[in-house]
């Protein structure tokens, strides 16, 4: 309803811009009418928003900050940050979700960070002597010590990125908290940057404790491209092109689960490729922290290289 008031608010202007236009060289001199034509050929759209307050375009973006504000305050008053958050996905135009008709939402956003960008990163993971095993909570990290093999370190907390983190963390994470539509202080978790070797994986897991609930998002940003190494879905359909009859990854009714490696070698269910840049979100709960099944995920092993990516996870907040 908002965008179709805005689009109609748009025909408006236009019209009036040619009624005025056509007033003036009807009614006024000509120097006066095209003074009024080049007056108006004077308007043109501001550029892309930016962060930097000495652009030209600071304004812009001071601008949408004041639209968040508002929108936040009264076109979307008392609703929880899920809610809000999956409002703004659905509206992003750099988002588009995957598959359509699937029950989980879930997006892609291509070359949400740039070369330079995705470098510095990779940099700093290599270099970084905080860089160790990756922290497995779940109850399946007591089955086997090999269900998350991967290596992490935390680069920020609460939308507050550390001192010693490259600049651009700052800027990716303004980016994700614009695309959500709120502020990151709110809601946002840890952001860890991920190392995955030739072989390292994470089998079968959900990102949040599925009876209690903590968080209700994750976004994932591929730092590297890879053939193999992809995030697959087990319980999400995919092209299935080998005619393979896999059962779903999970038994949700008698919590069985099943490995994981044959899932990897057959693309009958969902599979994400990594793509440096690629920012991949979904939503793994509802408004009421009720889990979806379909958010039952996994990392695929990479068979040759060194797989990165930076998670971010995003909570309920207080």
């Amino acid at each position: 309803l908002l965008m179709l008031f805005i689009t109609f608010f748009r025909l408006c202007s236009v019209c009036l811009f040619i009624f005025l236009l056509f007033f003036a060289f009807s009614h006024l001199p000509l120097p006066y009418s095209f003074s009024f034509f080049f007056f108006f050929l004077m308007i043109r759209r501001p550029p892309r928003s930016t962060l930097s307050s000495s652009s030209a375009a600071s304004d812009v973006y001071k601008r949408q900050v004041m639209w968040r504000h508002l929108r936040r305050k009264y076109l979307l008053p008392s609703k929880s940050a899920h809610t809000l958050a999956l409002h703004a996905a659905e509206h992003h135009q750099g988002l588009r979700r995957i598959p359509a008709n699937s029950s989980l939402r879930l997006y892609r956003h291509p070359q949400f960070a740039n070369s330079s960008e995705v470098e510095m990163l990779i940099e700093y993971a290599d270099q970084s002597p905080e860089l160790a095993r990756s922290v497995c909570r779940g109850a399946e990290c007591h089955v086997s010590h090999t269900h998350r093999t991967s290596s992490s370190v935390v680069i920020a907390s609460n939308g507050r990125c550390y001192p010693e983190v490259p600049p651009v963390v700052a800027g990716v994470l303004e980016r994700i908290s614009e695309l959500l539509d709120s502020p990151l202080e709110e809601m946002a978790q840890d952001t860890v940057l991920v190392r995955y070797r030739a072989g390292e994986r994470y089998q079968f897991h959900y990102d949040t404790d599925r009876e209690t609930p903590t968080r209700f998002g994750t976004f994932l940003l591929y730092l590297s491209s890879h053939q193999d190494g992809e995030t697959i879905f087990p319980l999400i359909p995919g092209r299935n092109t080998q005619n393979t009859s896999l059962p779903p990854g999970v038994d949700v009714l008698n919590k069985r689960k099943q490995p994981m490696e044959p899932y990897c070698e057959t693309d009958q269910y969902l599979k994400i490729r990594p793509v440096a840049g690629d920012l991949v979100l979904f939503f793994m709960t509802d408004d009421q922290r009720r889990i979806n099944e379909a958010a039952w995920h996994g990392a695929c092993p990479v068979k040759m290289g060194t797989k990165y990516l930076s998670q971010h996870w995003i909570g309920f907040g207080p």
